[in-house]
């Protein structure tokens, strides 16, 4: 049975975003008739209808019930579930995605739901600590796999489960709360939890990850998780979120020490996720090809380096200043110095070497893409690494979990003497990183910060690089990002929507900068021309000239005579075809002391449309003066002094003009000029030239276009039809 059920959803979404509770319910009694669903479902939507109209008839009988908008609310919420239950109830019957066969497995396990896998966990600790005591590394070794497998099987279980129920979060609440309980498999469940409500919104799951973070604000690994978690369900899920049954945790949240700077910690660490595609097109297309075409003179330049002579210590290694110069002027130092910048800022620069790297059959299993690297379970996934190695990899804080078990994979063909080396130099490394930590001013919010990119870098390679990626949702959308400023309490600070606008602006998301902007003026009363230059500059990459000119206006009200401001006032004018404005604003650059030659380009341009030539053919003498033989200059001049009727002018610049390189409106214009002196065998030749350089359509459109506009070019007799009729014939 085909069955649109997004159609089903949408008509019942729509209906409760209307506040239309009575059509939403009738499209639950649509949905389950459509698919034939238990009777059940039927008699929750009864249940919900009857208490909908008691509630009607009370509040139409004139009743006071101070309660009346948290019941509507709750109903509302009661109906999202039950069509997300329906739809679901639906789809795992019918759907072939990698969730919905979890699903069915999972319900044909014999333990009883996640109370019963978790019962089944503690009672295999204990079995294992007991066999443990008997030495036996055999069973040792077997018991701690088995105890992996279980460990997947909890998190498979929590991913899919829907909703949680009271049993489900009691068990949760315990196992996570216990000191016993390791980190890892916090953090793992904690993933869970998060893709189960990317899936499907479950205030049961805002409310165990809230308990969690508070319970563990002392432990940055898993706190930072719990609040990255909460956030981006915010993202995906505002309506749901902002709903009183949420209301309580979030608020409980909030009112924790140190919230509103956590909560926007993660929130910016979220929004430099986003930016990952970016950033990996940057380093793909730009730096990395920019270094390979380099590739001979750098194997040339450490060629001649004798590591012999110079001794093993790099402090005696003194770069040849030839090496420097070719690295300046090859564009090598600058493209190194942007990969490095893009490191500094907390890019995601390691997206590009990781995303080749994610084929192994480790990475066909969901849960394995947020399991948190540890020595153990590297070690039981790729035997080749010696111990010592793995250890050292657990403390690099620049990769994500699923980047060090794809570099484990990836060096299991080593030799051996290689992975000494590589040992080396990540001892090295950890000496150096330990150290900076050492010396960190605010270690604390570094190391949040870490442990938040590095649960983000997770989510964000699962969902772009999974083999079945397509059938899970993407959270990392910055339109999301801007709309969860309000439903999660501390992001609606001027401060860090000032910061989220300058992180938009440099990147160049123009259209997610403005809205930043637009909300300091419009709710945080801002009023600065730093402020307005730059929506100003947004909206002018935008094409939208018309608000980037109010923007400049606004600005150049607060701080008259920017010279920045003024030129891009000028160019937006000119580009609504404000030529009197744009002159007016140009005028006021050139009292100010701009007297380069674009200005005076721009000038000209502006007094020939406003049909003042004279002046115009003053102002490109100076550009010609300031640049003398630029192209653009000489054509602009000729066309003038054609208009001005200054033939000798015209003669001398269309001489200049052909000695170099002429476009077709040269030769175009070069025409027009024999036409006028009556030669008319080289005004062939030269109108013959611009259609071969451009098209014989194109000349032709053009030459009627400045007969109309301007006939004075032309003789009155008929010898432009002639002329014409000969350029065409010989281009037949």
């Amino acid at each position: 049975m085909d069955i649109d059920f997004k159609s089903y959803k949408d008509s019942v979404s729509d209906a409760l975003q209307h506040s239309r509770l009575e059509r939403a319910l009738t499209g639950l009694d649509n949905m389950v008739a459509a698919i034939q669903a238990p009777a059940r479902y039927r008699d929750a939507i009864e249940n919900l209808r009857a208490n909908y109209r008691l509630l009607k008839q009370y509040a139409l009988d004139g009743a006071e019930d101070p309660q009346r908008a948290a019941m509507t609310a709750r109903m509302k919420e009661d109906a999202r579930r039950l069509s997300a239950e329906l739809e679901r109830h639906y789809l795992m019957q019918q759907s072939p995605a990698v969730y919905y066969s979890t699903l069915r497995f999972e319900q044909k396990q014999p333990e009883s739901g996640i109370a019963g896998l978790i019962d089944s966990l503690r009672q295999m600790k204990e079995m294992q600590g007991r066999r443990m005591l008997s030495g036996e590394p055999s069973v040792q070794s077997a018991d701690e796999e088995a105890l992996r497998q279980l460990q997947r099987r909890l998190f498979d279980r929590v991913w899919v489960t829907f909703p949680l129920s009271n049993a489900d979060t009691d068990a949760l609440n315990r196992l996570l709360s216990d000191t016993t309980t390791s980190r890892t498999l916090k953090l793992h469940l904690t993933a869970a939890l998060l893709l189960g409500a990317l899936n499907t919104f479950d205030h049961a799951r805002v409310e165990t990850l809230a308990r969690l973070y508070m319970h563990h604000n002392a432990d940055a690994a898993i706190s930072t998780a719990a609040l990255c978690a909460i956030v981006l369900i915010g993202m995906t899920h505002r309506q749901e979120i902002s709903s009183a049954q949420s209301g309580d945790a979030l608020h409980a949240l909030a009112a924790q020490p140190g919230w509103g700077e956590q909560v926007r910690m993660a929130h910016t660490q979220i929004v430099r996720t986003a930016d990952t595609d970016r950033v990996t097109d940057k380093v793909n297309n730009e730096i990395i090809p920019g270094m390979m075409s380099h590739k001979a003179e750098i194997e040339d330049m450490f060629g001649k380096m004798n590591l012999e002579e110079l001794g093993s210590d790099p402090a005696d290694m003194e770069m040849n200043p030839e090496w420097e110069e070719m690295l300046n002027k090859s564009g090598l130092a600058d493209r190194l110095r942007q990969f490095s910048e893009l490191q500094a800022d907390g890019s995601d620069v390691m997206m590009s070497t990781f995303s080749h790297l994610k084929s192994y059959p480790f990475f066909h299993d969901v849960a394995n893409w947020f399991l948190p690297f540890s020595a153990d379970n590297a070690l039981s996934a790729a035997s080749h690494m010696p111990a010592e190695l793995l250890t050292m990899l657990e403390k690099l804080p620049m990769l994500c979990d699923n980047d060090l078990y794809s570099l484990v994979f990836s060096t299991a063909r080593i030799p051996e003497a290689q992975r000494r080396m590589m040992s080396e130099q990540l001892r090295a490394a950890g000496v150096q990183l330990a150290e900076m930590h050492a010396t960190s001013l605010d270690s604390d919010r570094a190391e949040r910060e870490a442990y938040a990119r590095r649960f983000l870098q997770n989510l964000y390679r699962f969902v772009r690089l999974f083999r079945r990626k397509e059938e899970f949702a993407d959270p990392f959308s910055h339109d999301a990002a801007l709309e969860v400023t309000g439903c999660v309490e501390g992001l609606d600070s001027p401060e860090h929507v000032r910061l989220l606008a300058e992180f938009y602006f440099k990147r160049g998301y123009h259209a997610h900068s403005v809205a930043c902007f637009r909300k300091l003026i419009d709710e945080a009363g801002v009023n600065e021309a730093q402020v307005y230059q730059k929506l100003g500059f947004a909206y002018q990459s935008m094409h939208d000239f018309k608000s980037a000119a109010e923007m400049y206006d606004n600005a150049d009200l607060i701080n008259s005579d920017d010279r920045w401001t003024l030129r891009h006032l000028a160019s937006c004018q000119m580009r609504l075809a404000d030529y009197a404005g744009a002159l007016d604003t140009m005028k006021r650059l050139e009292r100010l002391g701009q007297e380069d030659a674009g200005a005076a380009i721009r000038m000209a341009r502006c007094l020939t449309e406003l049909g003042r030539h004279n002046e115009a053919l003053d102002k490109l003498l100076k550009a010609d003066y300031l640049t003398p033989d630029n192209p653009r200059v000489l054509s602009m001049m000729a066309w003038t002094q054609l208009l001005t009727s200054d033939l000798d002018g015209a003669r001398d610049t269309m001489h200049r003009i052909l000695a170099g390189t002429p476009t077709d409106t040269d030769y175009l214009n070069a025409g027009h000029l024999a036409m006028r002196e009556r030669r008319y065998r080289d005004a062939v030749e030269l109108y013959r030239r611009c259609a071969e350089v451009s098209s014989r359509e194109s000349f032709e459109t053009r030459f009627n276009d400045d007969r109309i506009r301007h006939p004075e070019l032309f003789p009155a007799d008929d010898m432009a039809e002639i002329v014409l009729e000969e350029v065409l014939d010989t281009n037949d």
